[in-house]
């Protein structure tokens, strides 16, 4: 793999490491003494880092060129400051390298993980249910929405933000849900409606992004309101298999999901909350282990003992 580096590798005895990047963004900045530089980020296959170009010549290269979404070979070291720590790109070494992008959009078997979303929908969910998750996923004229589901991003930089990662965030989410069932026995009478609302809880966001970016239509209206969208213009044919309770239920969930998060509407029905906590728990436990993995965040505390920054608090690993 081109790119198994991570910065803490960067920064031994500011040694120089090659590797091929992918150029997420990046825009110039003016420095103190009044001269350019480079600052952006850089996609790892589960989040984005840091960096900074400091060197004018490789700042003109960057400013006379597009590089966003291209793939480079460059050298870099790593660099800290105030706690915060960044790429540096030292070397240019070759324009516009050609990679497998798979190595660099996503870590996932997508394709096999869809085969399991299948299988969870054709043996969890009741016929009817089916039926109004079939609804909604062909609710866009000409898009195969389910094609779509299998290969979007759950984001462009917290969790899941990878290719397949929407699919693989809301199988994550149905197993948390299994679990949770399995050891509270009330749920199952709600299990249908709670299941199905996790499965389309975020499929607004194949409309509100691509490839991991938002789109203009995102500024418009959230993946929320869009979820809402393909049941509204299939109301007819959704109460044909649900009542009209059991789909405004659903809805509050598509609607609620994040609970308040920004300007999101908060959670009006035990459902909506329950899925909330569910999508909360696997999106913050996600990006935990990123952080550890990646460990661009690891340090030492005065004992000797590993550190990682989360959410602006330090935790003992």
């Amino acid at each position: 793999m081109y790119f198994d580096l991570n910065v803490t590798d960067a920064m031994v005895a500011g040694q120089v490491v090659q590797s091929v990047v992918y150029i997420d963004s990046y825009q110039v900045g003016t420095k103190k003494d009044g001269g350019d530089y480079i600052f952006g980020k850089i996609r790892k296959l589960r989040k984005l880092c840091n960096f900074k170009i400091w060197d004018s010549n490789i700042v003109s290269f960057f400013k006379s060129n597009d590089f966003v979404h291209k793939y480079l070979y460059l050298g870099f070291k790593g660099s800290e400051w105030n706690g915060q720590r960044d790429i540096v790109i030292t070397q240019v070494v070759n324009k516009e390298f050609e990679v497998d992008s798979k190595e660099f959009e996503s870590p996932l078997e997508y394709e096999e993980l869809f085969k399991d979303f299948g299988a969870y929908i054709s043996s969890k969910l009741s016929p009817n249910w089916v039926q109004v998750v079939n609804i909604a996923f062909n609710a866009i004229p000409d898009v195969n929405m389910f094609e779509r589901f299998k290969v979007e991003w759950a984001a462009h930089g917290m969790h899941d933000a990878v290719k397949g990662g929407l699919l693989n965030h809301t199988l994550k989410m149905l197993r948390i849900y299994d679990v949770i069932e399995e050891n509270d026995s009330r749920l199952k009478e709600y299990s249908d409606l709670i299941r199905t609302g996790i499965i389309l809880h975020d499929l607004g966001k194949i409309e509100e992004m691509e490839n991991g970016e938002y789109k203009n239509d995102a500024y418009v209206l959230s993946h929320r309101a869009m979820g809402i969208g393909y049941l509204e213009r299939n109301y007819t044919e959704v109460l044909k298999y649900i009542s009209r309770g059991e789909m405004l239920r659903l809805e509050s969930i598509i609607l609620g999901h994040h609970n308040g998060l920004g300007d999101s509407e908060f959670a009006r029905t035990i459902y909506a909350l329950i899925v909330h906590l569910i999508d909360n728990l696997d999106a913050q436990v996600t990006m935990l282990m990123d952080s550890l993995e990646s460990k661009d965040t690891l340090k030492k505390n005065g004992c000797g003992d590993t550190v990682i920054s989360v959410n602006q608090h330090s935790l003992i690993v």
